[in-house]
C-alpha cells in the first residue's frame, strides 16, 4: 500500500511541476533558513565540549555586593581546589594570546589557554597524538615549556605532521615542546573561543611579562570543577559558600563578602549567558516565523489544489474508495513535498553555513566558532520536514475528503455558508498576519540598528584606525617596550593625514574587560565585597585626541606624566556622579589595591561605552 502511494504520489506530482516547484522552493527557503540559524544556535550555545560526562562540569562565578565575574585569583583557586569535598577535580584556565614562531623568523599569533596540570586529566581528554599536561607538568613557574595544540591548529599550522610531538616552537622567545595533539571533537570549555594551542598556567607570567600568580586580589581565572557522583549543584554551592566564609575570614582585605555561584560552564561562568541565550531565542524566534509563513503557504497551495481536484476524489470515493484511503493519499503527497523541500533546504544551509563561516568580526579574538551541520543539526531538520508536511498538510487533506460528492461530480460552487468557513480564507489571513508580525518585527530592528549607529559611545569610530601589537610576547623587557612605544608613535603621527595617535591597553567594545576595587583618599574603607568597581584603561598622552573623546574638565594627560612623575589618572562622568557625587573630582585622590599608590584625578572626560552598547554608564579610569 505505501509503495503504491508513493508512486501514485510522484506521479502526480510531476504532472504538476509548477505547483510542485513552488512548493519545494517556498519549504526550503524556510527550512533552509532554520537549518542555518539552528547550526549557529548549536555552534555557540549547545556544542558538547568533546569531554567525559560533560553534565557533571560546572563554573565557579565570584559575587559580591556591587558585581558577580567568571574568574578567581590563582591563590583562591588553590584553596578551593585543596579544600573541597564536593569535587573529583578543580581546574583553573586563562585565555592568553601567544606569538609563536618555528624558526623561519616569523611570527603566528595564536589564542590559546594557560591551564593547570589537571586541566585534561580532569576533563577526560586523551590526545590523538603523543600526550596531555599532567599534574607533574605545571609545579614550577617558568620551567615547564610545554605546549599540547588543538586537531585545528595540527592540521592547519603543522599540515597534520604525523611526527609533531616532540618538535620544538618559541613562544614569547622562549623554545617550547609539542608535546601531543587533542582530539578533533575536543573545543576546549568555552563555546564562544575555541583554542589552539594549551600550555601550564605555570609559564602564564613568562608568557605575559607580568606577575599575577600569587597575587590573592587579582581576579583572572576561570575555574571550572567536576562534581562527585551524586552531589548535586544545590548542595555543591553550599559547600564552597562555606570555603567561600573561611577565606573571608582569613583574608579580609581580599575575600570579605565574596561568595561563590556555581553554573553550566562554557559561556564565561553566567557572564556571556544572558547574552548568547537573547541572541539565540531572538534568531529561533524570526527563523520559526519564516518556516511558518512557508508552512501557511504550503497548505494554502494543498488546499488550492485540493479545490481542483475535487471531482477526482468525489469519483474516487464514489468508486469505493475510502475515506481513510485517500487521507493517506494526500499526506503522503504533502510528506514527499516536505521531504524535497527539506532536502533543498539542508543544500541551502549548506551554502549559508559556508557563508556564515567566512565572515568574521573585525576583532582579533577569535570568537565566532566553526559552524557545522553535525547530527544534532539533521536531526532537528529532519523533525520540522516531517512535522511540516504532516501538521499542514493534515487540513487540507482533510477538507477534501469531506466534499459533497455529487455537488463536486457536478462541478458545482461549494454553498455560501461553507465558504464562510473556508479553511483558505483562514490560511490567506493567518498568512498575512504572520508575515505583518515579521514585516514590523524586521522595522523594528532596523531601527534598533539605527539608534545603535547614532549612539554616545563616548568616542568616534568614524575615520579612525587600529593597529595592534604586542611585544611583551616576544621577551622584550620594559625600557625596550617603552622606546618601541615612543618610536611608533612618532612615526605614526608623522604620516600623513593623520591627526592624532595614542596608544591603550585594550579597545573598549571588545573581550578585553579590566575591573578593580576603588578606595578613594579619605573615604572609610569598606570590604571587599562592598566596594565599589571601576573600568581600568591604561593611554598615553593623545589616545583622548585621537578617538574623539571629550574632556569635560580638567586637563588631558601630557608629557609631563613621565614614568617618574606622581601618579595621575583621568576618570568619567559616572566615576564622579557614583563615588564623588557633589564634589569637585580634580585634584582628589584614590587607589585602587589596598596597598596600591595614589592616584590624583587629573580630569573628567564624557560617558561612553565600554562592555557594550547597552550598559549603562560605569565608573571608568584611564
Amino acid at each position: 500500500m505505501l509503495r503504491h502511494n508513493l508512486t501514485f504520489s510522484l506521479r502526480r506530482l510531476r504532472s504538476s511541476p509548477g505547483f510542485t516547484a513552488a512548493a519545494i522552493v517556498t519549504l526550503a527557503l524556510g527550512i533552509g533558513a532554520n537549518t542555518t540559524i539552528f547550526s549557529l544556535v548549536n555552534a555557540v550555545a549547545f556544542r558538547p565540549f568533546g569531554v567525559e560526562r560533560q553534565n557533571e562540569l560546572v563554573s565557579f562565578n565570584m559575587h559580591t555586593a556591587k558585581a558577580q565575574f567568571p574568574t578567581l585569583s590563582y591563590p583562591d583557586y588553590k584553596d578551593y581546589r585543596d579544600r573541597n569535598t564536593v569535587f573529583s577535580g578543580l581546574a583553573m584556565y586563562r585565555f592568553a594570546a601567544m606569538n609563536m614562531s618555528r624558526g623561519e623568523g616569523k611570527n603566528i599569533r595564536l589564542w590559546g589557554y594557560e591551564v593547570s596540570g589537571n586541566y585534561f586529566d580532569m576533563l577526560g581528554v586523551q590526545p590523538i597524538r603523543g600526550r596531555v599536561l599532567h599534574a607533574e607538568d605545571d609545579v614550577k613557574r617558568g620551567g615547564h615549556p610545554l605546549a599540547v595544540i588543538s586537531y585545528s591548529c595540527w592540521q592547519s599550522r603543522f599540515g597534520g605532521d604525523p611526527d609533531i610531538a616532540g618538535k620544538k616552537v618559541k613562544i614569547g622567545g622562549l623554545e617550547y615542546s609539542i608535546v601531543g595533539v587533542t582530539p578533533q571533537a575536543f573545543i576546549g570549555t568555552e563555546l564562544v573561543y575555541t583554542p589552539e594551542i594549551f600550555v601550564p598556567l605555570a609559564m602564564g607570567e613568562q608568557i605575559e611579562q607580568f606577575q599575577w600568580m600569587e597575587d590573592r586580589g587579582d581576579s583572572n581565572g576561570l575555574v571550572i570543577g567536576r562534581l562527585k557522583p551524586g552531589v548535586s549543584l544545590k548542595s555543591a554551592e553550599a559547600a564552597v559558600g562555606i570555603i567561600a566564609t573561611q577565606l573571608g575570614r582569613e583574608y579580609p582585605k581580599d575575600d570579605a563578602g565574596v561568595s561563590i555561584l556555581l553554573s553550566p560552564p562554557g559561556m564565561a561562568g553566567d557572564f556571556l549567558r544572558g547574552a548568547i541565550t537573547g541572541f539565540s531565542a531572538v534568531l529561533m524566534v524570526v527563523a520559526g516565523m519564516v518556516l511558518l509563513i512557508a508552512c501557511v503557504n504550503l497548505a494554502s497551495l494543498l488546499l488550492a489544489r485540493a479545490s481542483d481536484r475535487r471531482k477526482e476524489t468525489a469519483i474516487r470515493l464514489a468508486l469505493g474508495a475510502s475515506r481513510s484511503q485517500l487521507l493517506r493519499q494526500l499526506l503522503t503527497e504533502s510528506v514527499m513535498l516536505s521531504v524535497a523541500g527539506g532536502a533543498a533546504g539542508i543544500l541551502l544551509a549548506y551554502w549559508l553555513t559556508d557563508l556564515v563561516n567566512v565572515w568574521r568580526p573585525p576583532i582579533d579574538i577569535p570568537v565566532i566558532p566553526h559552524v557545522v551541520i553535525d547530527t544534532r543539526v539533521l536531526l532537528f531538520t529532519a523533525v520540522v520536514t516531517l512535522l511540516t508536511g504532516l501538521l499542514f498538510g493534515l487540513a487540507p487533506a482533510l477538507q477534501s475528503t469531506r466534499a459533497s460528492l455529487v455537488g463536486a461530480i457536478k462541478n458545482e460552487a461549494p454553498s455560501e455558508k461553507l465558504r464562510r468557513l473556508n479553511l483558505r480564507d483562514i490560511l490567506v489571513a493567518t498568512q498575512v498576519a504572520l508575515s505583518v508580525v515579521l514585516l514590523v518585527g524586521s522595522i523594528l530592528v532596523v531601527r534598533s540598528l539605527q539608534h545603535a549607529l547614532s549612539l554616545n559611545l563616548g568616542f568616534i569610530p568614524q575615520h579612525a584606525a587600529v593597529l595592534s601589537y604586542d611585544f611583551a610576547a616576544q621577551g622584550y623587557d620594559e625600557e625596550r617596550g617603552r622606546q618601541f612605544q615612543r618610536r611608533l608613535l612618532d612615526k605614526v603621527r608623522s604620516m600623513p593625514g593623520i591627526e592624532a595617535a595614542g596608544i591603550i591597553d585594550g579597545l573598549p567594545l571588545t573581550l578585553n574587560i579590566s575591573n578593580s576595587g576603588i578606595f578613594l583618599e579619605g573615604k572609610p574603607e569598606p570590604r571587599v565585597g562592598d566596594l565599589p568597581l571601576a573600568a581600568m584603561y591604561y593611554i598615553t598622552p593623545g589616545y583622548l585626541h585621537a578617538m574623539g573623546t571629550r574632556l569635560m574638565a580638567g586637563r588631558d594627560l601630557d608629557q609631563r606624566d613621565t614614568k617618574d612623575a606622581p601618579l595621575v589618572a583621568l576618570v568619567n562622568e559616572a566615576f564622579v556622579r557614583q563615588l564623588l557625587p557633589g564634589e569637585d573630582p580634580v585634584g582628589k585622590r584614590f587607589r585602587h589595591r589596598t596597598d596600591g599608590k595614589w592616584f590624583q584625578i587629573a580630569g573628567v572626560v564624557e560617558d561612553g561605552k565600554y562592555r557594550s552598547l547597552g550598559e549603562a554608564p560605569a565608573p571608568t579610569i584611564f
